[in-house]
C-alpha cells in the first residue's frame, strides 16, 4: 500500500494527493469529495486528536463509511474560513 507523500488544495477547491512509490501516483479529489481523517489532518496541519475533538464538539461533521471516518471537503473549507 502506497503512503501519502503530499497533499494540497487546488484552485478549484479540490485536493491533489501524491503517493510514494515507483510511479508517484496522484489522486484528485473533487470539491464535493471526502477525505479520511488522516488525510484531512495532513491537509490542515493539525494533530489527530485536535481533528477528532473538533468532530466531537460539532465544529465539523464526519461520516462513517464502514469503519473509516470521512470528512467532506466542504466541512474543511468551512473550518478554514472560521479560523
Amino acid at each position: 500500500m502506497a503512503m501519502l507523500k503530499s497533499i494540497r488544495w487546488l484552485r478549484n477547491h479540490g485536493v491533489l494527493m501524491t503517493f510514494s512509490g515507483g510511479n508517484g501516483a496522484r489522486r484528485f479529489v473533487p470539491p464535493d469529495g471526502e477525505l479520511t481523517m488522516g488525510q484531512a489532518r495532513r491537509l490542515l496541519g493539525l494533530s489527530q486528536m485536535r481533528l477528532y475533538r473538533l468532530a466531537e464538539t460539532g465544529k465539523i461533521r464526519c461520516n462513517t463509511r464502514g469503519r473509516v471516518a470521512m470528512v467532506a471537503l466542504s466541512e474543511l473549507r468551512k473550518l478554514l474560513t472560521q479560523s
